[in-house]
């Protein structure tokens, strides 16, 4: 669980372990498939849905998205 914000005007997204002013509660969900040294595959379940959910909430977690 995290918090998710949303800046239009910047086109950007923010993520906070703490609850803050303007932020709104996401629950991201994920499972570990497989691994290497190299990648890992997720298997993701959002409950709430937000503009980018997936990808910030993940980068804020430290398991960025990579384009292969």
């Amino acid at each position: 669980m995290a918090y998710h914000k949303k800046d239009a005007k910047a086109a950007m997204c923010y993520i906070s372990d703490t609850e803050k002013p303007g932020y709104s509660q996401i629950i991201t969900k994920y499972t570990l498939l497989k691994t290497n040294d190299i990648l890992s595959l997720l298997e993701v379940e959002i409950e709430t849905g937000k503009t980018h959910q997936i990808r910030a909430h993940l980068a804020h977690i430290g398991l960025p998205l990579q384009l292969r």
